[in-house]
């Protein structure tokens, strides 16, 4: 999965916000993720869902981009996750294997399709009525 995400994360659109749960906790405990500037939500928006909010400028995305491509396993920390862009939900990340995607962000159907072969993994794309 960390290929998607980071395949994700190089197409973005700018002003994006990355929504992390408790996971992130272990993570910093772990002194992993340490150069990213993160807020806790407690007094943001999702407060209920998601424990962390990290502004994806582009150093904090090329940041995450060569952290998980060197390492992989940090994707362990990234159980519950998502990314939102004016309050719209572009990806959405369960249990680290129940994905939604926002249909008008542009993977290759052959990611996908890698992705949902492996075990415990299901992608599916959204397209929300507006």
């Amino acid at each position: 999965m960390s290929h998607f995400l980071t395949y994700i994360l190089g197409i973005l659109p700018e002003g994006c916000a990355l929504y992390i749960g408790l996971d992130m906790d272990d993570a910093l405990a772990d002194g992993q993720f340490s150069k990213l500037d993160y807020f806790s939500t407690k007094e943001l928006t999702y407060y209920d869902w998601y424990d962390y909010r990290i502004p994806l400028t582009s150093s904090s995305i090329k940041y995450l981009i060569n952290e998980i491509a060197a390492n992989p396993y940090l994707m362990n920390y990234l159980t519950h996750y998502a990314i939102v862009k004016d309050d719209k939900f572009l990806l959405k990340v369960f249990d680290s294997s129940l994905i939604g995607l926002l249909d008008t962000i542009k993977v290759p159907k052959k990611l996908i399709d890698e992705c949902n072969s492996t075990p415990d993994i299901h992608i599916y794309l959204e397209n929300p009525v507006t």
